[in-house]
């Protein structure tokens, strides 16, 4: 049972996306793209055409399957403060097939949020009320037929910091939270309980003088077991208040389980951390941008080159456990510093991505 919720939840959240808070960023003053995928045979599989006003928020966004020759296509509407009143995705097999309507507060603020089908059937909607510090203090996630599904109430502390959060009603679904915070605001313990009101995990966070977290602990309740489990990690510091060493601990009694060294240069950047099985590097050039990172977990790596302007031009990931082996992708940019050309190999094939940018 829980594992169907899961994928209706899952479908849900995918056809009520916002797609236009997912799209890339670019650089410049972009008016279209168009984006198409080659395979291994230089065959057309997807196009993606998206357009953009002169505020540089996208108004149209298109997908086509050459394969099958089907096309998804979202459109958006924005009040005058750039706000996303409107979405509708509509198929070249079907026509309309959704639309999302948001309303907003005089401080921008999402107040409610409308899905329903081209038939003007409801599928979901959301209420949202919020305090003076603009966060949110009630969510309301009404189901199709407008009943209630459930009510999330958030109380804050008189800075702000959020102490709780409850679901009503309570399921198995639904947790419910509590967070308690020092002089600092810096949280101190957080709890989690079931919808049984029985905690399920407990962490404390204990910090230095200046404000550092020294350590964590956490109990968690391991349901699988039905026994509850212990976990730590305790950090190091240098006197620039970088964290030079960290250890974790798991078990009952706790025992330590890993250790993992990280190491700055005179700039404060960090350059290493080094662990049992795994090595993460970083390189900078004379300006203090990254121009290298590579990350190896139990053979399994990946490293990323970057140029002067912190652009990826070359990234690749070596699994040793899939047959693919080395992943490779290889970029090439426009004079405004977005690429175009993208290469993507591995031992089996390869595969392109080109795309035309337009600007105002």
């Amino acid at each position: 049972m829980k594992s169907i919720f899961f994928i209706i939840l899952v479908f849900v959240i995918f056809i009520t996306n916002n797609v236009a808070q997912t799209l890339p960023t670019f650089r410049g003053k972009v008016k279209s793209i168009t984006e198409t995928a080659y395979n291994s045979t230089n065959q057309k599989t997807t196009i993606n055409f998206s357009k953009y006003n002169q505020q540089g928020l996208i108004i149209e966004h298109k997908v086509t399957d050459v394969l099958k020759n089907i096309t998804t296509l979202y459109t958006y509407t924005y009040n005058t403060q750039n706000n996303l009143i409107e979405q509708i995705q509509s198929s070249s097999l079907s026509g309309i097939l959704y639309i999302t309507n948001r309303k907003y507060d005089d401080k921008g603020k999402e107040v409610s949020y409308i899905l329903y089908k081209a038939d003007s059937t409801i599928l979901q909607s959301n209420i949202c009320e919020y305090n003076a510090f603009g966060k949110i203090l009630k969510y309301v996630y009404l189901n199709a037929d407008s009943t209630l599904n459930y009510t999330e109430i958030n109380k804050y502390d008189d800075k702000g910091n959020r102490i709780s959060k409850v679901h009503i009603p309570k399921s198995q679904f639904n947790q419910t939270y509590s967070y308690l915070y020092d002089s600092r605001d810096s949280i101190v313990e957080a709890k989690t309980f079931n919808y049984k009101g029985k905690l399920e995990n407990k962490s404390i966070y204990v910090y230095d003088n200046q404000g550092l977290l020294l350590s964590t602990t956490s109990e968690f309740e391991a349901y699988w077991y039905g026994q509850t489990t212990p976990a730590k990690q305790v950090n190091l510091y240098n006197s620039k208040g970088n964290i030079i060493e960290t250890k974790s601990y798991y078990g009952d009694p706790l025992t330590l389980k890993s250790t993992a060294k990280h190491f700055y240069d005179s700039n404060g950047r960090k350059i290493s951390t080094i662990a049992k099985n795994d090595t993460i590097t970083w390189k900078y050039n004379a300006k203090g941008i990254l121009v290298n990172y590579s990350n190896c977990q139990n053979k399994n790596c990946m490293s990323t080159v970057y140029n002067d302007f912190g652009d990826v031009i070359y990234d690749e990931n070596h699994y040793q456990f899939n047959s693919s082996g080395l992943v490779t992708n290889t970029y090439e940019y426009d004079s405004e510093a977005n690429w175009i050309t993208k290469v993507s190999t591995n031992k089996v094939s390869s595969f392109k991505t080109i795309r035309v940018i337009e600007y105002w």
